[in-house]
This record gives structure tokens, sequence and C-alpha cells, in this order.
């Protein structure tokens, strides 16, 4: 329903679309994003054709091409989201991030939050929060099918822990 081209409004909090603030020529670079990144989400391919591509067409690194594709593949998949959890009556969702020695304070803090529906902002109560946000959303439920296990990786890298969790030690 919402395509590359059509979103005047930004998701990043500060009012500025991410491509705002590193990319020159927006009108060459909306085009060969749209194109690009539908052509490789309807394939499935490696966001890595995807990347090269873009860096190739806009004469930009790959890191600045792959900041591009991957956050805004995060907004687009977390558009996506919204509407199968609106088909499913879904009435909250919880973010879940990745957990280890990468992840950052803001993500830290969202992590295991739920929000009704009515809440659902990308870039405020929903991933992507930042340039390759690695965050992304799932249904929330107060009752028994919220017990289980989170697994987190140590700050090396290395070793991982699990939480257990119960249906009362979920709720904020």
């Amino acid at each position: 329903e919402m395509c590359i081209r059509d979103r005047q409004k930004p998701w990043a909090r500060d009012g500025k679309n991410f491509s705002d603030r590193i990319w020159n020529n927006k009108e060459k670079l909306i085009n060969n994003l749209h194109t690009d990144l539908t052509q490789s989400i309807i394939r499935g391919e490696d966001p890595q054709k995807a990347i090269n591509q873009l860096a190739k067409d806009m004469n930009v690194s790959r890191s600045q091409a792959g900041n591009l594709i991957m956050t805004e593949t995060a907004a687009i998949s977390a558009t996506a989201q919204k509407d199968c959890f609106k088909e499913l009556d879904v009435k909250e969702f919880e973010v879940v991030e990745t957990l280890d020695g990468s992840t950052c304070e803001i993500c830290q803090d969202m992590d295991g939050k739920h929000f009704p529906m009515s809440d659902y902002r990308i870039g405020e109560t929903v991933p992507p929060f930042h340039p390759r946000c690695r965050g992304c959303t799932c249904p929330y439920f107060s009752d028994e099918f919220t017990t289980g296990e989170r697994a987190a990786r140590g700050e090396d890298g290395g070793a991982v822990s699990y939480t257990h969790l119960r249906a009362h030690e979920t709720e904020l």
C-alpha cells in the first residue's frame, strides 16, 4: 500500500528521512531505490545484491548504500507487519530487540515493552529506531502464552544467557 516513492512522512524522530542526511540527487535515489529494492524484495534476493547495485548507481560507498537499504527494508517490513497484525486482530504488540554487545541503549530500553496497536509508530514505538536497527515486533498476549525463555548474547559475543519468563514477569 505504501511505496517508497509515496513516503512523504519521515519515520525518524528528528523529522528527517535517513536519506536526507547523506544523499544528494534525491530524484535519482528514489527512482533507483524504488526499482532495486522492490524487485529485490519480490525476488527474495540477498540484500547485498540491492546494496551493490545502489552503491554503483549512486556512486556511494557500500556502507552508505547498506545503511539505507537495511533501514528502509526494516521500515517496509514494519509497515507490512502492521497490516498483518490488523488482519489477525492483534490488540497489542511487543518490541523484540537483538540482545548482544552491539545493542544500543535505545533498543535495550525498548526491548520487551508492549503497546496497543493504536500506538504503532515506526521510529517511535516500532523499530527501526535508528539506521541498521535490528529490532522487530511480535503480537503481545498477557496470559499463559507469554511464558518461556529469552536468550541474550554476552558483551564478549560468546556466552549466551537465558532469562526465564512467566506471565506476571512480562507485565510492565
